[in-house]
C-alpha cells in the first residue's frame, strides 16, 4: 500500500524454482518491473509473506528451497532505497520447517502470526500457531490458542480481519494421500488470549485448496477466488463471506470474463482501486499462467484483464504477493 504496487517473490514453474522479485505498479498504466535486489535466499516456493508497514519491509518465512529442501528460514526484504535481502536471526525456539502454511500481520502488536502447513511435499500437516514479534528484538514464540483448529491442514487461505483483530482461515487439505478437503471457516481471535472459533457460514463454497483470499475492508467481507478439489476440478468462482456473519457466503456473479480456473496463484487487495488483483497459477496439467486479472469490488463486480507495460514475469505458481501502499 505504501507505494501502491504488488510485489511478487519466488515461485515454481514445471519444477524450476526462482527467487526473482517483481513489482506491478498500480497507478496509471500498470507496468511490470523486475526489481534489482541485493542478496537473497535460494530459489523457493510455497513460502509465506507479510508486509510490515512500520519497518517498510516484507517478511517471508519457510517454503521449499531448491537447494536445501523445506526450510524454516526468515528472510526480510527492505523496500526503502535499494531493495535488500537479509536473513533474520530471531531469538526463541524456531517453528518446524514447513510449506503451504498461512501468515498474517497484526499491526497492533507488530507481529507475524503463522498457522499450519506441512513438513514436505506429501508430508504431514500441522495445526500449530506461532508468532514472530517484529520489534527491535525479533522473537519466535509458540502460541496455544483456546479451542481447536482440528484437523491439521495446509494449502488454505488466511487473511487478517482488522475490525475484529482475528485471522480468518478458509478451506485447505490434510495429507495428499488422504485427499480430504475442507470448506469451513476458522476464526483465530488475536485480541486477548488467542482463541479459535468457527463462525457461522451458511451456503458455503464446495471444499477446495490452493485458492486465494483477500479482505475487502470497505464492505467488511472476505473475497476468495479459484482453487481445486480432490477430483481435480478447477474453480474460477469468486465468493464473499460477510465478516459480520449476518449474510454468510455469497457467490458473486461478476460481469466480464473471469480468469481460467486454476490454483497456486497469488492475489492482493488494492485499497486505492478497491479491487482484487490475481496473478499466475496453473491448472495442474502443465499449463502455467502469467496474466494479471482484476475483480472490481466497488459497485457491480466486474472481471477484466489488466494490460501491463514492460517485460512481465514468466508464468509461475506457488509464489507470494503483497501490497505496497506507499508506492501503490
Amino acid at each position: 500500500p505504501a507505494r501502491q504496487r504488488m510485489i511478487v517473490i519466488g515461485s515454481v514453474d514445471d519444477g524450476i524454482y526462482n527467487n526473482e522479485v517483481w513489482e506491478l505498479t498500480l497507478t496509471g498504466e500498470p507496468a511490470w518491473n523486475q526489481l534489482t535486489v541485493q542478496g537473497g535466499p535460494h530459489a523457493r516456493a510455497y513460502h509465506s509473506a507479510i508486509y510490515d508497514p512500520d519497518g517498510e519491509r516484507i517478511v517471508t518465512f519457510g517454503g521449499i528451497d531448491a537447494v536445501t529442501g523445506v526450510t524454516r528460514e526468515t528472510w526480510v526484504l527492505s523496500l526503502a532505497g535499494t531493495p535488500t535481502w537479509s536473513l533474520m536471526a530471531p531469538s526463541g525456539p524456531l517453528p518446524l520447517a514447513r510449506l503451504q502454511h498461512g501468515a498474517v500481520y497484526q499491526p497492533i502488536q507488530q507481529r507475524m502470526v503463522v498457522f499450519g502447513g506441512r513438513d514436505a511435499l506429501g508430508g504431514d500437516s500441522f495445526d500449530d500457531v506461532w508468532q514472530l514479534t517484529l520489534g527491535t528484538t525479533p522473537t519466535w514464540c509458540s502460541l496455544f490458542p483456546l479451542g481447536s483448529a482440528y484437523p491439521p491442514r495446509h494449502a488454505f487461505s488466511m487473511v487478517y480481519d482488522p475490525v475484529r483483530q482475528r485471522a480468518m482461515v478458509f478451506a485447505g487439505t490434510v495429507q495428499e494421500d488422504v485427499e480430504l478437503k475442507f470448506n469451513e471457516v476458522l476464526g483465530l481471535t488475536l485480541a486477548g488470549p488467542p482463541t479459535w472459533t468457527r463462525p457461522v457460514n451458511e451456503n458455503r463454497p464446495f471444499p477446495r485448496e490452493k485458492h486465494s483470499a483477500v479482505i475487502d475492508a470497505p464492505r467488511d467481507r472476505m473475497v476468495t477466488f479459484g482453487g481445486t478439489n480432490s477430483t481435480g476440478t478447477l474453480y474460477n468462482e469468486a465468493w464473499t463471506l460477510d465478516l459480520t456473519e449476518i449474510q454468510g457466503w455469497t457467490l458473486l456473479a461478476p460481469s466480464g470474463t473471469p480468469p481460467a480456473g486454476g490454483f497456486d496463484h497469488a492475489a492482493i487487495y488494492d485499497a486505492v482501486g478497491e479491487r482484487m488483483i490475481v496473478f499466475g497459477g496453473w491448472n495442474g496439467a502443465g499449463v502455467y499462467f502469467a496474466g494479471v486479472s482484476q475483480l472490481s469490488l466497488s459497485g457491480s463486480p466486474t472481471w477484466s484483464t489488466i494490460a501491463t507495460a514492460g517485460s512481465r514475469p514468466a508464468s509461475r505458481s506457488g509464489h507470494t504477493a503483497v501490497y505496497d501502499a506507499v508506492r501503490n
